[in-house]
């Protein structure tokens, strides 16, 4: 277990929800899809779970100790946070970004050795924009922005990855691509946790889900006990229909056509 979630309770001043989670386990060699509507409490979830927003109730253990109380410099060895949004002050380099993942290793000098360089290339590599390293931030499209700051997080080389949406802006191929990286990470000991949106490539590719609604754990577990007829009626109402991917016999969905002459 190298990440747990007890008791989680917070509210925002301005909210009329309130994120209630009584258990998360996050462990090595699984992946961990967060999935649930807009609202849910997905990515206030993750920032809590990263040690950057404080529940007002509950603790976050890491290794077994508080989160809370681990340096973060430290605490960034262990554990990598992609956020949604994304912003920088300076236009970088994409391998200058992909080296700010490797502060937590630097010496006092702020150098770079030799094992910190081949983790920023080998994260250039695995987030396929070796080929654009060179390219500033600015040169960027969303999607490829979006890989260049994973290709920081991965740098870290943590032994916990938290991802929010990390697939957004991306073109189906680099979806299916960035997901099966985080499934092969998964399965050769890191701990990855995932909020997505898209539901069919977190059933596809996920160990276990966790289903937020309003706040609250409306399901968790493998995807095919999760994604059922009742618990997506609950949550999205009547807007989707169930399928079976024909490769691995897992669920998918589809949407339905509102408003046409076949309802």
């Amino acid at each position: 277990m190298i990440l747990e979630l007890q008791a989680i309770r917070h509210r925002f001043s301005n909210a009329d929800w309130q994120l209630s989670l009584d258990r998360l386990v996050l462990n090595s060699g699984e992946l961990l899809g967060i999935i649930g509507p807009n609202g849910a409490g997905k990515s206030t979830l993750l920032r809590i779970a990263a040690g950057l927003l404080t529940p007002k109730r509950g603790l976050v253990r890491l290794e077994g100790h508080d989160l809370s109380r681990i340096p973060r410099k430290n605490a960034a060895r262990i554990l990598g946070y992609l956020p949604q949004d994304l912003s920088w002050e300076y236009d970088l380099t994409v391998e200058a970004l992909a080296g700010m993942g490797r502060y937590p290793y630097l010496n006092l000098l702020g150098t770079m050795s030799l094992s910190d360089l081949a983790a920023v290339q080998r994260s250039l590599r695995l987030s396929g924009m070796e080929d654009l390293k060179t390219r500033r931030l600015s040169q960027l499209s969303g999607g490829e922005k979006k890989r260049a700051f994973l290709a920081s997080v991965l740098a870290q080389a943590p032994r916990a990855l938290l991802l929010d949406e990390p697939t957004g802006a991306l073109d189906l191929h680099h979806q299916v691509q960035i997901f099966s990286l985080l499934k092969k990470l998964a399965h050769t000991g890191s701990a990855v946790a995932v909020v997505t949106h898209d539901i069919n490539l977190a059933s596809l590719y996920s160990d276990k889900l966790l289903f937020l609604h309003g706040g609250k754990c409306l399901a968790w577990g493998e995807p095919r006990d999760v994604l059922v007829e009742e618990i997506l009626h609950a949550a999205f109402g009547g807007v989707v229909l169930m399928n079976r991917h024909p490769e691995i016999d897992r669920p998918t969905l589809l949407p339905r056509i509102l408003g046409s002459n076949n309802e």
